[in-house]
């Protein structure tokens, strides 16, 4: 009975102290100063794993990782100033938004250290580096702009200013440029896609003609009419009547 008074004693102590603060330690002198006192083996079993205690946050996580991927996507597209972003999203209103840029600069920053390090160019690299040799070296401008009589651009709807920036690049006085597309069909802004380049083609490639398909052959009348007027609510488009 007084050793059991002491260890209780021991015990109190110790929880009026450190322990309290750290649940980990709090467990671990609860072990030692209990087990002993026990007449028996005892079967450790491990409550939660990590697995187990993150399940129900795995779909928030994968939500986050897409938004940080999504977001470094569209910050090399379009070439912005990393500072004014962080900048102006430090005084953004909203605490979420406030909250993503924080975790994001470092994540962002980690991001291109690793591929820096092992040598490694994602998708918009690839093409934002062309741009950037394209710019310098006139010479190898050259030899890309002769290369290429003819450049045809495939679902032209979905590009982006990175890819617009590579497409002027290679165009000389000597070459042509055909585009296929349909502004009604862009579905691809959220990762940096812009119909503008579409809708107003001839701002960023003069002298260009647009030749309109007005027939569809895929879908009965039906429902043709009623994309027609679904789609005539957009503000943004080329007027057409399918």
């Amino acid at each position: 009975e007084i050793e059991q008074d002491n260890t209780e004693q021991d015990l109190i102590n110790k929880i009026n102290k450190e322990l309290t603060q750290d649940s980990s330690l709090f467990n671990q002198e609860l072990e030692r100063i209990i087990v002993p006192l026990i007449d028996r083996d005892l079967e450790k079993i491990t409550a939660l794993n990590f697995t187990e205690e993150f399940r129900g946050y795995e779909g928030y996580l994968n939500k986050f990782i897409f938004e940080i991927i999504g977001a470094i996507g569209k910050i090399k597209i379009e070439d912005v100033n990393l500072d004014e972003i962080y900048k102006k999203a430090k005084k953004d209103p909203h605490k979420r938004i406030r909250n993503f840029y924080e975790l994001f600069e470092k994540l962002f920053e980690g991001y291109n250290n690793y591929c820096i390090n092992n040598s490694y160019l994602d998708f918009n690299d690839l093409i934002s580096r062309t741009v950037s040799l394209l710019k310098k070296d006139e010479k190898i401008r050259k030899i890309f702009q002769k290369k290429f009589k003819f450049i045809l651009v495939d679902e032209f709807q979905d590009v982006n200013t990175l890819q617009v920036n590579f497409l002027k690049l290679l165009l000389d006085k000597e070459n042509q440029l055909f585009c296929v597309g349909d502004d009604w069909q862009s579905i691809y802004g959220w990762r940096g896609s812009n119909v503008k380049y579409i809708i107003d083609f001839n701002k960023f490639f003069k002298n260009g003609e647009m030749i309109k398909l007005n027939v569809n052959y895929r879908c009965n009348n039906t429902i043709v009419c009623a994309s027609n007027e679904v789609i005539k609510k957009n503000k943004h488009k080329i007027d057409k009547k399918i």
